[in-house]
């Protein structure tokens, strides 16, 4: 029986034939031919949307960053959009509104707004 390994998220092309797969439960992300991907349409289909909803040049989108030690890791389009996401922006205003909110409420709201890289994707909602 063959392994089977689950696409967590693709988060770059390149050449339009090879994109940049994060796997579920590993680290490292893979470049991946198009042909290894049958299995993950609805990733592909949301990768494309973003890009295509982004306006993202091939420059921006393919700008890679160096950890300390020199490996690699995310595209800065996509570390900041994650980011985005898991910030928790109505805990975070009521904090700063103080809206009768607990210490442990203020600790679990999460980074402060200050540390988080934002990213207009400016995606248009379809009806």
């Amino acid at each position: 029986m063959e392994d089977r390994y689950i696409v967590d998220d693709i988060t770059a092309v390149k050449n339009k034939e090879y994109f940049l797969v994060k796997w579920e439960g590993f680290t490292k992300e893979t470049w991946e031919p198009r042909e290894n991907l049958d299995h993950c349409e609805e990733k592909l289909a949301r990768f494309y949307e973003i890009m295509r909803d982004s306006n993202l040049d091939k420059d921006w989108q393919l700008q890679r960053h160096l950890t300390k030690d020199g490996t690699e890791f995310e595209t800065r389009m996509h570390r900041a959009y994650h980011e985005s996401k898991l910030f928790d922006s109505a805990a975070y205003d009521n904090c700063i509104l103080k809206k009768g909110v607990s210490e442990q409420q203020k600790r679990d709201a999460g980074k402060r707004i200050e540390e988080i890289q934002w990213i207009d994707l400016n995606v248009k909602r379809r009806k």
